[in-house]
């Protein structure tokens, strides 16, 4: 163990002379830390913005006046998806998703308002947060510190000076893999710093908050140590340090360039998605004609009418004792809920088979399966997208049937003169929406946790086995 400090130590000091590679630890140590202090700074504008807008939109809501429950069923309200601490660690698809949706009567829509549409096309390409650090440029940097680890020591006759005095390989492989653990740190100390804000900000999410950002710093830290034994690995086997380097390169840009694009042109070819057009037009199609046989609206309409009039046992629709009004918006919303659902529910199964077959192309580098976890764990994934989008969904059947019930109630028969007022509107309670769990999270990504798993049990037996020839070299 000595003898691996020592060899550790030897590193550093060799690191810390190095003038090259000094410059390259200070350079992602700064880039980490501009990254987070201005995700951080966009969160909280966001979450301020969400809780000043949110909080208006409740304000006109309970002070429209006196209205027909139905126009003011119409006059909508807006809902916002909160950001928890960890989305500033990995804002995901955020900013093509969307965070708001208006929720209205007869119809369910797409989320609004997405971040990238406010950018320009130059601000798109330069949008790096923690995540592009992370993922790109501290494997750089493990790359960078490690492709000498090995070459370099051959290179300058010192491995066989190193066994010669009893420095077995694998004394050699435990003395860099902890030199190389220097890429920790600042990463360790980033996610320590996070850990204290999430426990002593308020409301920041509490135990489900602190577990996603201790697991978002395994999951990193896994992700560096395959890097540190790919390149440990490399590094024993090349013959010269610049070709350790090369090699490096390219595995580190198939990885973080070749991998994410090979893995949406798969994505994309496998499953496709409707158009906005085609979407809409198939949800009015089943509206109006009818899905599983149920017949068009007019067939729909008569079905209802008849077995409402035998409920309520009259011949006539003016002699019901409710407002047929209000139930038949109950009957025609539940009936679009339900078609709604249908597509909605299929465009969503589409999005998430999307996200796992991106997954195929984790042949060309661990990233996948890392900023899928990373995304799921910071709560920034197509899957917590959909769970808001559902969650919305059912808040706005709860509100507008709500001001149908009141209009059958405080009608009858073919009258429409029921009123609702500010003390209605004040009844309907909020939105409130509760993010699911870190377990909820974590328990569809089975796909990429085995990848992962694979990537790092190879990439050890990689390292490993390229230690385990040096003794052949002496």
């Amino acid at each position: 163990m000595k003898r691996a400090v020592a060899i550790a130590a030897k590193d550093l000091r060799e690191a810390a002379g190095d003038g090259r590679a000094l410059l390259a630890w200070a350079l992602a140590v700064a880039v980490l830390l501009v990254a987070a202090l201005q995700g951080w700074a966009t969160q909280r504008q966001a979450e301020a913005e969400r809780t000043e807008v949110s909080a208006r939109v409740r304000a006109q809501w309970e002070t429209q006046g006196d209205k027909n429950p139905h126009a003011g069923a119409h006059f909508g309200q807006y809902v916002f998806q909160s950001a928890g601490l960890a989305a500033f660690i990995d804002p995901g698809v955020s900013a093509e998703a969307g965070r708001a949706i208006w929720l209205d009567p007869h119809r369910r829509n797409l989320a609004r308002f997405k971040p990238a549409e406010d950018q320009s096309p130059a601000a798109r390409l330069a949008r790096g947060g923690v995540d592009a650090v992370l993922q790109w440029v501290l494997p750089l940097l493990v790359v960078l510190l490690g492709f000498g680890a090995v070459a370099g020591e051959r290179e300058a006759g010192t491995w066989r000076l190193l066994a010669s005095l009893g420095v077995t390989p694998g004394r050699l492989f435990a003395g860099k893999l902890t030199g190389l653990g220097l890429v920790l740190v600042p990463m360790l100390a980033f996610f320590g710093a996070a850990l204290a804000l999430a426990a002593v900000q308020e409301g920041a999410g509490g135990p489900d908050t602190l577990a996603r950002i201790a697991l978002l710093a395994g999951l990193y830290t896994l992700y560096l140590a395959i890097f540190g034994f790919i390149a440990l690995g490399v590094s024993a086997r090349a013959a010269s340090a610049s070709r350790s380097l090369a090699l490096l390169l390219v595995l580190w840009g198939l990885n973080g360039f070749v991998a994410p694009r090979l893995g949406s042109a798969i994505a994309e070819a496998a499953v496709s998605l409707p158009s906005s057009e085609q979407f809409h037009a198939a949800i009015h199609h089943d509206i109006q004609h009818g899905m599983d046989q149920d017949g068009d609206a007019d067939a729909r309409y008569q079905r209802f009418l008849a077995a409402t009039l035998e409920k309520y046992r009259v011949s006539r629709a003016e002699d019901l004792p409710v407002g047929l009004r209000g139930l038949r918006l109950l009957d025609n919303d539940g009936y679009s809920a339900r078609v709604h659902e249908k597509h909605f529910n299929a465009l969503e199964d589409r999005f998430i088979a999307q996200a796992d077959w991106q997954l195929a192309a984790s042949l060309a580098g661990p990233l996948l399966p890392v900023r899928t976890l990373s995304q799921a764990l910071a709560g920034t994934d197509i899957r917590h997208h959909a769970h808001f989008a559902r969650a919305a969904e059912a808040y706005r059947r709860g509100f507008v049937d709500a001001t149908s019930e009141r209009i059958a109630q405080h009608n009858a028969g073919t009258v429409n003169t029921a009123l609702a007022d500010n003390t209605f509107w004040k009844s309907l309670p909020p939105f409130d929406y509760q993010p699911p769990a870190w377990t909820w999270a974590l328990a569809g990504q089975w796909r990429a946790l085995a990848l992962l798993a694979v990537w790092l049990l190879g990439a050890a037996w990689f390292a490993v086995s390229g230690f385990k020839r040096l003794a052949r070299e002496v």
